[in-house]
């Protein structure tokens, strides 16, 4: 059965493995010197996948293979004329490229898996964080109804703040939106505080836009921000505890 929408089993290592096999059987089926290229998309998040599970010689083995299809493809006399695509030159051809260096490093080399003692160290403290000084604060009557993300990674230190209130009575709290330039997922990263305790994050979009603005006003460095904050959920049906922001909407 023949893929139709790859990018919907993006995180499905067997299907990705499917795909690049389709796009390769389909490339070296064309006749030579008017072969259209093969599309890179498999062979990238299946790379991306096999790294992720430390299978580094694997992860070799499909950027060999799509470099030997753009080596081929580069020579077909339809590219040559440009009477096709660059693909050999886009990015996610380049980015497959410079993973191979990388996987034969990692292949050399395994990165050492954490020991007990770290994963340990790394559960969210429920003690208060040492925060950078105030850059400003976000005023106006915006309520308080932009979700954070991320949540679900510090239930227990929105359990406590949540405990720590009666909720039907007071429920306000100050929140701190605090920069992570060297988050490893996303160097625009916005974390959320609460009483100096990690909350969750704004969405990655949210947190791009936000940068931009900080960037306007010619604030650079590790900043941080104040505004009004709620919680919500944690009962019934909702047990898991939310955090609400007041932001302005874009």
């Amino acid at each position: 059965m023949r893929i139709s929408d790859p990018r919907a089993h993006k995180d499905n290592l067997k299907i990705m493995l499917q795909g690049v096999q389709e796009q390769e059987n389909a490339y070296w089926a064309q006749m030579a010197g008017n072969r259209m290229s093969a599309a890179p998309y498999c062979f990238e998040r299946a790379a991306i996948l096999l790294r992720k599970q430390g299978e580094y010689d694997r992860e070799i083995e499909i950027c060999k293979r799509w470099i030997g299809i753009m080596d081929d493809y580069q020579g077909q006399l339809i590219v040559k004329a440009g009477r096709a695509s660059l693909t050999h030159k886009g990015p996610t051809s380049l980015a497959i490229v410079a993973r191979l260096s990388v996987a034969e490093g990692l292949a050399k080399n395994p990165p050492r898996a954490p020991s007990k003692a770290k994963s340990a160290k790394s559960k969210p403290s429920l003690k208060a964080a040492t925060l950078p000084p105030l850059t400003g604060k976000i005023t106006g009557n915006h309520p308080c109804d932009f979700e954070v993300v991320g949540e679900s990674h510090y239930q227990p230190a929105l359990r406590k703040l949540r405990n720590s209130r009666h909720m039907a009575t007071d429920n306000d709290f100050v929140a701190d939106i605090v920069a992570e330039p060297e988050n490893p997922h996303d160097p625009n990263a916005c974390a959320v505080y609460i009483e100096g305790m990690k909350v969750g994050y704004l969405p990655r979009d949210a947190a791009a836009d936000f940068h931009q603005q900080v960037a306007a006003m010619g604030v650079t460095g590790i900043w941080r921000f104040q505004t009004k904050a709620k919680l919500s959920g944690g009962w019934g049906d909702r047990p898991m505890v939310g955090v609400l922001l007041s932001l302005p909407k874009p």
